[in-house]
């Protein structure tokens, strides 16, 4: 693993300290899983991305379980906004996409790009929707509105039609969403976030691609692990 990345993380996951449910978060660091270990930076990244911009974390990792007792959604944060909204807070990266988009067939790119928009956005907006009163009564407070943050590895075309997207799934489900972007990090969160990208290419074994194939496969592979 790559000792200098988790040198940069640790310090902001401790920054967080005293948030609940953080301490799981933070544990997932020692695996020895690559994507375990990534997913549990791009959610510390989050978090303090939103602590910088004036957001107070309240809680970390939280799953939700209907009556039946099983489990219909996670979030990756609950924070109260700086005009005292609760809002539930995601992370969410496609980095490979956003990353080797140019060197990909346009119908292969049109397919990822889909995907990226319906099954990774659309399919947690819609979870989120469905079960809002659900999550209301499990945090204890009406939630005020739902954050996507996403490094779109400086993909303005990607970000842009998110952000559109976004917009018409918070008008379709009327419930208030938006989509907030790493670019204009500066400081230590911004060097910890490049480091995370840098090695997070190095372990999925994709330096760059000869082959669409290799691609596809890696995602089918992610998919089937629950990556996501």
């Amino acid at each position: 693993f790559n000792i200098r990345l988790l040198k940069e993380v640790r310090p902001l996951a401790d920054t967080l300290k005293g948030v609940k449910g953080i301490n799981r978060i933070v544990a997932r660091l020692d695996s020895s899983r690559p994507m375990v270990v990534a997913g549990a930076i791009r959610e510390i990244l989050h978090l303090q991305y939103l602590r910088e911009a004036g957001y107070e974390i309240l809680e970390a990792g939280k799953e939700v379980f209907d009556e039946k007792g099983r489990a219909v959604t996670d979030i990756d944060g609950l924070a109260r906004s700086p005009d005292g909204k609760l809002v539930i807070t995601e992370a969410k990266s496609f980095d490979l996409l956003f990353k080797y988009i140019e060197r990909l067939s346009p119908s292969t790119c049109d397919y990822w790009v889909k995907y990226w928009l319906n099954d990774v956005i659309e399919d947690k907006a819609r979870r989120f929707a469905i079960n809002r009163d659900l999550i209301n009564q499990v945090v204890g407070e009406k939630i005020g509105k739902i954050i996507f943050v996403v490094d779109f590895k400086g993909q303005d075309g990607i970000e842009e039609i998110t952000r559109k997207k976004i917009e018409e799934l918070s008008k379709r489900y009327r419930f208030p969403m938006e989509l907030h972007s790493y670019e204009k990090v500066r400081g230590p969160l911004a060097e910890a976030i490049q480091e995370y990208g840098e090695w997070e290419e190095s372990h999925t074994g994709v330096t760059f691609i000869e082959k669409e194939k290799k691609l596809l496969t890696l995602y089918k592979k992610y998919k089937l692990d629950g990556h996501w």
